[in-house]
């Protein structure tokens, strides 16, 4: 899947479980091209990426993958190896590892 069918499938399924695109873009229309999300604005004709504003808006993310709780575990290394545990609701477990990716884009096909 390319980057640009992530995005569109995320933002459909997002969209879906109900969130509010027009909110976050300030009433602009979105489209999709190989290089991410561009933002239309119908004010003023202005355009830009906006790719990164909208996969770790939160609002996005809580529509994607909920508010459910989930166990999250970390390793750690300072002179062993140990595994923290955490609660955390599920958007926010998957912001932190979208942030942290190497390929966020990647990391969003992968987990929605």
């Amino acid at each position: 899947m390319t980057d640009k069918e992530t995005l569109e499938r995320a933002i459909q399924k997002a969209i879906a479980s109900g969130w509010n695109r027009v909110g976050l873009t300030d009433e602009g229309e979105m489209h999709f091209t190989d290089g991410g999300i561009v933002v239309d604005w119908l004010r003023g004709g202005r355009d830009f990426v906006a790719t990164e504003t909208i996969i770790f808006n939160h609002d996005f993310a809580k529509a994607l993958w909920g508010e459910e709780e989930v166990t999250t575990a970390w390793e750690l290394k300072d002179g062993g190896e140990r595994i923290l545990n955490a609660l955390l609701t599920a958007y926010k477990h998957h912001l932190m590892q979208m942030v942290v990716a190497d390929d966020p884009i990647k990391y969003l096909g992968e987990n929605i």
